[in-house]
């Protein structure tokens, strides 16, 4: 019998209340860790405050973006590592380990989504207010959003590319993951996706080789650059955001083809 949409999205929003309940269980349980987060994540965002203002005492522009532009694209830039950090990273890594002890061979008897199960098994609440609240706080303030020139539709088509860029980098992640299946282990290839999926580079200070290459076959400057410089005006609109759309649902089925083949193995 074809399940209904209703039970689809219950079943799922039920696994989604459990695994959200444990990683808060879990995470509360030390609670010294989480003052050590709050401290790094402050020390860290004053010194990027810092070099920033380092650089423009010297120059008024970068890559035609002045020191307000810059503070936006640093502000998106943080919203965007901290929530791919939070759901994507975190469950790619719990994927690996349960390859590599043991575990999947358990979890795929159990009757229930699979795929959409390993990829929440980790969704942390105390995370995203521990870490990401206070760098944002603290670039926010600083941010003369006035001078932006946001306007609405700009910061929805805008938001719209946030979200496929953040799918574009989960896939990214989960590709690098899957040699797993074959191999026991992926936590190196792993690791690389984290230093690359979070690039500080504005569309218009790379060539046009580069811009190309870094939105089409290493996409991992469209999350960040490519919806900042929408939204403050510097890219077309429509251009962008249909590519970011049919690049995240060609990228859609290359995760499920990938999935399956490697269950195979």
């Amino acid at each position: 019998m074809k399940q209904s949409v209703f039970n689809y999205l219950k079943i799922r929003l039920q696994i989604l209340g459990i695994n959200i309940s444990n990683t808060f269980n879990i995470e509360t349980a030390y609670p010294a860790e989480n003052w050590a987060n709050i401290l790094s994540t402050f020390f860290y965002t004053a010194s990027y405050i810092l070099f920033l203002n380092v650089i423009f005492g010297n120059v008024n522009s970068l890559a035609g973006y002045s020191y307000n532009d810059m503070l936006f694209f640093t502000f998106v830039s943080q919203l965007s590592f901290y929530t791919l950090f939070n759901w994507s990273y975190d469950n790619v890594d719990a994927l690996i380990e349960s390859i590599h002890k043991g575990e999947m061979d358990l979890i795929l008897t159990k009757p229930l989504p699979t795929l959409f199960y390993i990829m929440t098994r980790k969704f942390s609440i105390i995370r995203v207010v521990r870490d990401c609240v206070l760098p944002l706080l603290m670039i926010g303030i600083l941010i003369d959003w006035s001078a932006l020139g946001l306007s609405p539709i700009s910061i929805l088509i805008g938001i719209i590319i946030f979200v496929c860029g953040q799918w574009i980098m989960h896939v990214f992640q989960f590709l690098l993951a899957l040699p797993a299946f074959w191999q026991g282990q992926s936590q190196a290839l792993l690791r690389l996706s984290y230093i690359l999926t979070n690039p500080n580079l504005p569309l218009q200070g790379l060539t046009k080789f580069w811009r190309i290459i870094l939105t089409t076959v290493l996409p991992i400057c469209i999350v960040v650059s490519g919806s900042v410089s929408v939204m403050i005006g510097r890219s077309n609109p429509k251009t962008m955001v249909l590519w970011a759309l049919c690049l995240a649902l060609f990228l859609k089925y290359v995760r499920m083809i990938a999935w399956k083949k490697a269950l195979r193995a």
